[in-house]
């Protein structure tokens, strides 16, 4: 078995997208994302340079917002790398100001809510000694 649950998880993004289909309520957005969340799950690799096209191209910006929640709600250090990358001003005002939340929750969740994140910081936060 994959990590994750991998192919089950898979298997049931299919078939949510396959009967939203089916009953007409296909959203484009909806199913890529829905897409590329399952990849996370199973192989992120694969799937980190996807979020990092989406929050570069022509998305939506409510697509883009929900590829930086997925992106927060990993816990694989790549994603939240991309995570910081547009906190700290690769891409949309109003997506910076989103990614700066969610690394703010995130480090809250990890104990490390104390300020060490800067936007401006090019440096990862180090640890009083």
């Amino acid at each position: 078995m994959t990590p994750h649950g991998g192919s089950r998880a898979d298997g049931a993004l299919y078939w949510k997208a396959y009967t939203l289909n089916k009953l007409g309520r296909r959203d484009e957005e909806d199913l890529k994302l829905m897409a590329i969340n399952g990849l996370m799950q199973s192989d992120s690799e694969r799937a980190i340079p996807l979020f990092e096209n989406m929050l570069k191209g022509a998305q939506s910006p409510k697509m883009k917002e929900r590829a930086l929640f997925v992106l927060a709600e990993s816990s694989v250090p790549k994603a939240q790398q991309l995570l910081e990358q547009v906190a700290r001003g690769g891409g949309n005002p109003d997506l910076q100001v989103k990614a700066i939340t969610y690394v703010g929750v995130a480090r809250r969740k990890q104990g490390a809510g104390n300020g060490s994140f800067s936007p401006r910081s090019t440096h990862p936060p180090t640890t009083p000694t």
